[in-house]
């Protein structure tokens, strides 16, 4: 899942991304921070388009100084890096505050994706699971590219680079990690890693705008999940929930799934955790339903995720009425 391209591209799916929706984006002018940051060409080939290279690892330079970038967010929060793109630095009495997106720069064709998937493979430890990369021209004719680097939160982290190095990115600056921060992350690797993805209900009656949904709960960290709860809450005002197998609040806009104790969720196996079913307050002209869902598990961080339901023509023609 490539949920940073999503976030800052507004596309779903990285092959729908045209080079103008690249272009448009650049031209907001978005500051790098936490989970965003710009490389130009430079840092991987010469004026003249040769690769840069080093024979001494502990050069962080080439393909071993986009290692370091890719480790650093797979360290933290993961992000997205921007290849192709020159940074331009704010600077207030000679400190440097902000750091905003430049002139495009594209790389030749002897940087390829296939070659900076390899690359990032030989020079982490352990190689980042789940990268997406995706290489964008202006036409069909140029063999220049810009690539988008979507790179999640690893839950096999600490990754170091070349075998020595570790990394953690903040806010808008990549650091050498202290011993302690090593150490925590070894944690990660023991920890449950869950989300929530919803579908809709087979078999449900959707009549009167009614629009029903079965929330999975899926593991995707390494370690069985115990003690997990999830509070499901509208986010938009003009719905409440009718029924449910979760236990609902008096508002009737709020409801909470909980294993007990002697359930587990396994990683990689999804968990149906029973319907929810949602009808409108009235008319309205507010034709969206928007959940807010908080996760909670032993030895997780607690993990928000806010996401909208599709809903069936019949509620849509609920929602609508009085327009």
């Amino acid at each position: 899942m490539s949920r940073f391209i999503e976030r800052y591209l507004k596309k779903s799916r990285p092959e729908d991304i045209s080079y103008s929706d690249f272009e448009q984006f650049i031209s907001q002018g978005i500051e790098e921070h936490q989970t965003l940051e710009y490389k130009p060409r430079g840092l991987l080939v010469k004026q003249d388009g040769s690769i840069t290279k080093s024979s001494n690892p502990r050069d962080i330079i080439g393909f071993s100084a986009l290692a370091k970038s890719v480790a650093s967010f797979a360290n933290s929060e993961g992000g997205l890096l921007i290849l192709g793109v020159k940074e331009k630095s704010e600077k207030h009495k000679g400190t440097v505050i902000k750091v905003r997106p430049g002139s495009i720069s594209p790389l030749p064709p002897s940087v390829t994706r296939e070659r900076i998937e390899n690359n990032l493979a030989a020079k982490i430890q352990y190689p980042v699971e789940g990268i997406t990369i995706v290489p964008l021209r202006k036409s069909l004719r140029s063999k220049h590219f810009v690539y988008l680097i979507d790179v999640p939160q690893s839950v096999r982290a600490p990754h170091r680079v070349n075998e020595l190095h570790y990394y953690q990115r903040y806010n808008f600056t990549t650091y050498e990690m202290k011993h302690y921060q090593i150490a925590d992350l070894f944690g990660r690797r023991s920890a449950p890693d869950l989300t929530i993805e919803i579908q809709k209900a087979k078999g449900m009656n959707e009549d009167r705008g009614h629009v029903t949904i079965e929330p999975l709960i899926i593991n995707r960290g390494r370690s069985v999940a115990k003690f997990v709860t999830c509070i499901c809450s509208i986010v938009n005002e003009s719905w409440e929930i009718k029924q449910s197998r979760w236990h609902v609040s008096t508002s009737k806009r709020t409801c909470q799934y909980s294993t007990g104790f002697n359930s587990v969720i396994y990683p990689d196996i999804p968990t149906n955790t029973g319907y929810v079913e949602f009808r409108p307050k009235g008319t309205s002209d507010d034709q969206e339903l928007i959940l807010g869902f908080g996760i909670y598990a032993e030895n997780m961080t607690e993990k928000n995720i806010c996401l909208p339901v599709k809903l069936p023509r019949s509620a849509q023609q609920v929602t609508a009425v009085g327009r």
